[in-house]
């Protein structure tokens, strides 16, 4: 047998065993790779409307949201907490939005050690954490607007903008930025087009933050 030969048999041996080992990481953790478009649509839609959180909207309101963004945030923190004011995600992330200990602290960020202590302590009260998660969104929102070509003035949009920023900042600015610009539903529709194919994880992100804003995976044609 050539040497040739031995080479690519080897290689395939080692490509097929790299395969069998994705596949079974992904069969323990379905978590880790977003499923086809109609099934994750469903479940980011169902997560983001769970009672618990829908619940937080009198609260919400109480600190200065509107309606809209009030009912925005309750689907923000059903897809990150389910409602659920101590949840801690596996990467060490508190509150009902979800935010990291790195993002919480870091220089100008939206929480001091005070705060980001009481979204972990079981006697910070409804009100605190309410509170805390209005400071996070309005966090986002002025660090992304600020990336933001022609930034839109609705409210709807700075909620889109603010929760791309909170999962990937990295859309916003450096080598990966995508240039983002303009209303939020055609950038949305224009980032879809662009993720179609080949871009499952960068699709999964969109739909959460469409879910977020406009209560829909695909909102294309809203305004």
């Amino acid at each position: 047998m050539k040497n040739g030969t031995l080479i690519l048999i080897i290689a395939g041996v080692i490509l097929l065993g790299m395969s069998g080992a994705a596949a079974e990481l992904e069969a323990k953790n379905p978590s880790r790779v977003p499923q086809d478009d109609g099934k994750d649509g469903v479940d980011l839609v169902r997560r983001a409307n769970l009672p618990a959180a829908l619940a937080w909207y009198p609260d919400f309101v109480a600190h200065g949201m509107s309606a809209d963004v009030a009912h925005a945030l309750c689907r923000w923190a059903g897809i990150e907490s389910s409602g659920n004011p101590l949840a801690n995600s596996k990467l060490g992330e508190r509150g009902l939005l979800q935010c990291s200990k790195a993002t919480a602290l870091m220089a100008g960020g939206p929480y001091t050690q005070v705060e980001w202590d009481s979204l972990a302590d079981k006697t910070t009260t409804r009100d605190t954490h309410a509170r805390l998660a209005v400071q996070l969104y309005e966090w986002l929102k002025k660090r992304a607007l600020g990336y933001v070509k022609d930034a839109p003035g609705g409210e709807l949009d700075g909620v889109w903008y603010a929760k791309m920023m909170h999962q990937w900042p990295a859309d916003f600015h450096g080598k990966a930025s995508v240039s983002m610009h303009g209303p939020a539903a055609d950038m949305a529709r224009e980032l879809g087009a662009r993720w179609a194919t080949g871009a499952p994880h960068s699709l999964h992100r969109l739909r959460a933050a469409n879910v977020v804003a406009f209560g829909l995976p695909e909102p294309w044609g809203t305004t």
